[in-house]
């Protein structure tokens, strides 16, 4: 008896280790989905911040070539008159 007594409390070791070792792992693993949740968060407020600063770009550009194509046909227009 005093053989599987020994072996039951071997037993039990090793099973609430293997239960520890398990819930740290869950925990890790939780830990870092969450901060990697977060890094996407902020990557992908970075990305709409980005577009957001190049479609003002864009359109800060197009403007002016609009106004240099208008102000380039006016003076086509004045000297095909004159």
């Amino acid at each position: 008896m005093n053989l599987e007594s020994q072996f039951l409390d071997i037993a039990i070791t090793v099973v609430s280790s293997a239960v520890f070792a398990l819930i740290g792992f869950v925990w890790k693993v939780s830990h870092k989905v969450n901060d990697q949740e977060k890094e996407l968060q902020n990557l992908e407020s970075k990305f709409k911040g980005l577009e957001a600063q190049t479609k003002h770009d864009i359109s800060y550009l197009m403007n002016k070539v609009d106004a240099h194509n208008d102000k380039m046909y006016s003076i086509v227009k004045n000297q095909t008159k004159g």
